[in-house]
């Protein structure tokens, strides 16, 4: 009974290559991220710190909701990561800091999953990273805060 509880998670995995460029993704079947992510000695990293959809001196529209800002966020990411020569697909690992709800307590989700599936898992960019999704307090009118690391082999 042992073997097959400690073989049961080795079966739910699956490994997908992420690209020829060796990194190695364990998802899970119908999971929206990796559960694990391997990135291979000497690939060049990035990390973007916390960005809201207010940073760098951007507004946030006037009624932004979580899905609204969590886009800005990533069009962001996806402008800094094309400066260093990068993609999208090239993000291992994010942290999504939300703010919940005054009136229910819960962070919006549903919203920022909307989001990260335009730019995670979708057709045009199937790769998913590893992700950890958690509540925060934000000044102003900030619904989230995103952390991001990106990897890619070094051109030859």
């Amino acid at each position: 009974m042992k073997k097959l509880l400690l073989a049961l998670p080795l079966a739910l995995a699956i490994v997908f290559p992420a690209s020829a460029e060796g990194i190695k993704r364990t998802e899970r079947p119908g999971s929206p991220l990796s559960n694990l992510v391997r990135v291979p000695a000497g690939y060049d990293t990035v990390f973007i710190s916390g960005t809201t959809a207010g940073s760098g001196g951007t507004p946030i529209p006037e009624g932004a909701d979580t899905k609204a800002q969590v886009t800005i966020i990533y069009e962001k990411f996806r402008n800094w990561l094309a400066g260093e020569g990068m993609t999208m697909a090239d993000i291992v690992m994010l942290r999504v800091h939300l703010v919940p709800d005054q009136a229910t307590g819960r962070m919006d989700t549903k919203g920022a999953n909307e989001a990260y599936a335009l730019y995670f898992g979708a057709a045009d960019q199937p790769l998913l990273p590893s992700r950890i999704t958690l509540p925060t307090k934000l000044g102003g009118r900030a619904m989230a805060e995103i952390e991001a690391i990106a990897a890619k082999k070094p051109a030859k």
